[in-house]
């Protein structure tokens, strides 16, 4: 009897035993396949094909769709980019036009007040020194002022050849001229720059003289030489004939390169007499 309930006991661990294994195998599985779902869930594979089409056609269509949403940003990426060229532009076109106000300023200023140089035949370097140079030392492609001013660009360029400036007299501007001419058409024919003085160029001009007198106009042509002062942006024209001393000269305010304030100039005297403004004529497009 002993025998036998020892068997019996055994039997019962061995059912117990086999069935906590089965309970034990079933959990981990449905851990296992609940693990497995949430894995797919979180999958951003989009490798779905769309309902209605083969699988060649669905990738297809997928890689189009990608295709056309770079596109899309592309277009806004260059819009971006323009937008902001657009902005530059802008910025820079007012940086330049106040530098020109300012300088047009300055150079009134200057005008009225005059600088620390105490005669014309020096430059100021207005670099805050104080310092006058000879205008000579003017564009000879040595900076002699702290600041460069010296050798300005804009400064040492000259007049082109073929440049033509215009102007119109009153009788009322005409002031010491001999001849009462009513309009002018200086064109510049030659610039010939000395590598010694390179601040002075010289300058041979055609000079177109229209007067009226008696109800009639008439013309006269010159050839005239001068030079052109860098230093001082002013263009210098000697007079046609010895016998008369009246030349032309007009000066720049180092800006504005289309027009000049032009007076008849007594080289002799270096007196100044009249007034009137050349202007730069410019070809009309066809």
């Amino acid at each position: 009897s002993c025998m036998v309930g020892k068997e019996t006991h055994n039997s019962s661990t061995m059912t117990w035993s086999v069935l906590a294994l089965a309970v034990l195998v079933a959990v981990v599985g449905t851990r296992a396949d609940h693990h497995g779902h949430g894995h797919a869930r979180h999958c951003n594979c989009n490798t779905a094909v769309p309902r209605g089409f083969a699988a060649n056609q669905g990738a297809q269509r997928l890689l189009q769709i990608r295709v056309d949403n770079q596109e899309v940003k592309l277009s806004k990426g260059v819009h971006s980019l323009h937008s902001l060229q657009h902005k530059v532009s802008t910025i820079s076109s007012e940086k330049a036009a106040n530098a020109r106000r300012l300088k047009k300023i300055a150079h009134r200023i200057s005008e009225l007040e005059g600088n620390q140089c105490s005669d014309s035949e020096h430059f100021a370097c207005e670099d805050g020194s104080g310092r006058c140079i000879s205008r000579l030392l003017v564009c000879d492609k040595i900076k002699d002022c702290n600041n460069g001013a010296d050798e300005d660009t804009h400064m040492c360029q000259p007049p082109q050849s073929g440049v033509r400036f215009e102007a119109h007299v009153t009788p009322h501007d005409a002031g010491c001229a001999k001849r009462r001419i009513s309009e002018f058409q200086v064109t510049i024919r030659k610039v010939v720059t000395n590598e010694y003085i390179a601040s002075r160029p010289r300058i041979e001009a055609s000079i177109l003289a229209t007067s009226q007198a008696g109800g009639r106009s008439s013309q006269e042509y010159f050839t005239v030489k001068g030079d052109w002062d860098s230093s001082h942006q002013t263009l210098v024209l000697r007079p046609p004939e010895e016998s008369d001393p009246v030349g032309l000269i007009c000066e720049f305010d180092g800006v504005d390169d289309d027009h000049c304030d032009g007076a008849y100039y007594n080289v002799h005297t270096r007196e100044k007499c009249g007034h009137f403004t050349f202007t730069k004529h410019t070809k009309k497009k066809k």
